[in-house]
């Protein structure tokens, strides 16, 4: 990405109400601490007995660019940003409408905390045992043309907000010598995503040449019937070939398959590594240029939670190709940004999950 847009993104976030300055483009070491130091702090309780979960920080340091903010009692944000979850039920939230805050107040289920966080205070009836979470949640920033989706910078995308957490705010404060007994003061991330637009040797845009050269819709079927056993017999196929192949699946050893098929798991996060590679071809193809190998790897962390079975926490990806010259090189990692953009599995884990997509290239000597 260019200095150029960085700059215009910093220029715009500098003129938005409440924000004092501007710190840092934060480092990929910086970035890496701040998550150790995030995810340190899940293990800790706080308020009614719960821990804190913070998936906007998470989800803020998984862009492209991190910004480090520092924001004044003047800065305004639209989006709640955090709730309260006992389990899977969300019994307290943040509410910015003053109509339904009047409404509740002084109701028999409804106590108000702060500026207008409501816990329902009747919801958490029946609710002993289970794990009872803060969750901070990413927000849009407040100027128009840095939310989701603006297309006012050119070259950037996917604009998003996260609040630290108390002590890595502090932690914050004193790393880049900013005023920590003003109360008035606060740090905030601010992230967004390159959007390099990625061409063919022609020179057209590789997303255009690509929407021209293949339907405008997919469909795809799966069928899958017990084995009268602890797994299963799959068909799979698309709208039209038709459910055209098979394989047979097992539970996982952990719940009790018998490990010599594979796992319904093991099986999604294939079909995501898979996605992921045959998009790069498709990509270089239409770019013409070499490769000698290429090789997906998939990491995912799933962690559980006492109810509501498993939660996916983080995908990390990594493209391996090796070429034969800087000039393929550059081409394979623009693939790569192509990639992000443009696999639908990858798109479709992105609003829950952190995902980490690198290309990694090699050229042998």
């Amino acid at each position: 990405m260019s200095e150029e847009c960085i700059d215009k993104v910093c220029s715009l976030v500098k003129e938005c109400k409440g924000v004092c300055s501007i710190v840092k483009v934060l480092d990929e070491e910086e970035r890496k601490k701040l998550l150790e130091l995030e995810t340190a702090e899940e293990g800790n309780l706080i308020q009614f007995g719960a821990s804190i979960q913070n998936q906007g920080m998470k989800e803020v340091l998984s862009r492209d660019v991190v910004l480090l903010v520092v924001n004044d009692n003047n800065f305004e944000y639209k989006d709640p940003t955090i709730i309260l979850k006992a389990g899977e039920e969300v019994v307290g939230e943040e509410i910015f409408d003053p109509a339904k805050l009047n409404e509740m107040k002084g109701k028999p289920g409804y106590l108000i905390t702060g500026k207008g966080f409501v816990i329902y205070t009747h919801k958490f009836r029946g609710k002993k045992g289970l794990k009872v979470q803060f969750i901070t949640l990413p927000f849009s920033f407040p100027y128009e043309g840095l939310k989701k989706g603006s297309a006012e910078v050119k070259g950037a995308t996917d604009f998003i907000c996260g609040w630290p957490s108390r002590s890595v705010d502090l932690y914050l404060k004193k790393a880049h010598n900013i005023e920590t007994q003003d109360l008035k003061l606060g740090t905030l991330l601010f992230g967004f995503n390159r959007k390099t637009p990625v061409h063919d040797k022609g020179g057209k845009n590789l997303s255009d040449t690509i929407r021209s050269s293949v339907p405008s819709d997919l469909k795809y079927l799966t069928e899958v019937d017990w084995d009268k056993k602890t797994g299963g017999n799959a068909r799979f196929g698309d709208s039209v070939q038709g459910l055209k192949y098979a394989l047979s699946l097992d539970k996982p050893t952990e719940f009790g398959g018998k490990g010599d098929l594979p796992s319904p798991c093991s099986i999604f996060f294939t079909g995501l590594g898979g996605c992921i590679l045959t998009t790069f071809l498709y990509a270089k193809e239409r770019m013409r240029f070499e490769i000698s190998d290429l090789k997906v790897t998939i990491e995912a962390d799933v962690s559980s939670s006492m109810v509501g079975g498993y939660h996916l926490e983080q995908v990390t990806a990594v493209i391996h190709v090796t070429t034969n010259s800087e000039t393929n090189k550059e081409k394979a990692i623009r693939c790569g940004n192509f990639v992000k953009s443009y696999s639908f599995a990858l798109r479709a884990l992105q609003a829950g999950t952190k995902i980490n997509l690198e290309t990694e290239v090699t050229i042998p000597p």
